[in-house]
């Protein structure tokens, strides 16, 4: 078997669940490599980039710190943001999108959860 499964978690989504050959991860003292059969190991992780490699392809995701956990070949990265940065997305216009919510808003709870998404989406410009 040349696999491991593979977890993508937010509270709010499943963003992949499949398996993975290789898996790239920003933790908080450096970036770390998994392959299948990697020992058991829970790392804390730092927000950044993962590469997801499966049948040749590499997906990548953007991710808010958060904690990845490997178990009897069985991978978990959780946190709370992850987006998946494909040839459809557009960093800058989700930062403009964000901007103009917290412009036109005057509910507090709305503005704050888009000036954290705002600092997290400016977090993978400087990516």
């Amino acid at each position: 078997m040349n696999n491991f499964k593979l977890r993508l978690d937010s509270p709010y989504d499943n963003y992949y669940n499949g398996e993975a050959s290789y898996l790239s991860l920003p933790g908080v003292e450096g970036r770390l490599g998994i392959l299948v059969n990697h020992v058991d190991i829970i790392i804390q992780l730092s927000s950044g980039m993962i590469h997801v490699t499966s049948n040749n392809n590499i997906d990548s995701y953007f991710i808010s710190e958060g904690y990845f956990i490997m178990k009897n070949n069985e991978a978990s990265v959780i946190c709370n943001k992850i987006v998946l940065v494909d040839d459809n997305f557009n960093v800058d216009n989700e930062i403009a999108d964000i901007k103009k919510i917290i412009d036109s808003t005057s509910n507090n709870n709305t503005k704050d959860v888009a000036v954290n998404n705002l600092s997290f989406l400016q977090k993978l410009k400087e990516e």
